[in-house]
């Protein structure tokens, strides 16, 4: 139990500070497109830790990013997009795992999540018309970040640090 928090704990800090680096950064192209890197902590939870403990990291991440670095209403996209893309990772590497590498997971789940920051924007701004213009964009913008995040993960994994070779969940 103390050291599935531990590295719960080490991968919600690594998380957030990647995002609060991110935040420093000028947007990729279009307002609000990031690279997304602290998503590389959270495909590293359900792949280490389970679904569960990667959902509780979602959760605490949206949590102190507004705390840390963000508007109160940045919440609410957060975590909606950040639980449907966390659902989707952990369906396609559940069921997909043979026949999609993690930068594909990581591209499909990235899409997901734009889509759903567009959409609750949209649907906050009763404007479809927000949707018709970003959703396009931020879809490939997110299919490149995402393989990004993906490779990055998968070369984390690879590199076999010792605190996750562990791959019990405790």
């Amino acid at each position: 139990m103390g050291k599935r928090i531990a590295k719960l704990g080490l991968l919600c800090a690594l998380s957030l500070i990647a995002f609060l680096i991110e935040g420093l950064l000028p947007p990729l192209f279009i307002p609000g497109a990031k690279l997304g890197i602290g998503n590389v902590f959270i495909m590293l939870a359900v792949i280490y830790l389970g679904f569960s403990d990667a959902l509780i990291l979602v959760l605490a991440k949206s949590i102190l990013a507004v705390i840390f670095g963000g508007n109160a209403f940045s919440f609410v996209y957060s975590l909606l997009a950040g639980s449907l893309a966390l659902t989707v990772t952990n369906i396609l590497l559940t069921v997909c795992a043979r026949k999609l590498s993690l930068p594909a997971v990581s591209a499909l789940s990235s899409v997901c999540h734009n889509i759903v920051q567009v959409a609750v924007f949209a649907f906050v701004n009763k404007s479809v018309d927000v949707f018709i213009a970003y959703a396009p964009y931020l879809s490939l913008i997110g299919t490149l970040t995402g393989v990004i995040t993906g490779l990055l993960t998968y070369f984390i994994i690879k590199s076999d640090l010792k605190i996750f070779n562990d791959t019990s969940k405790t």
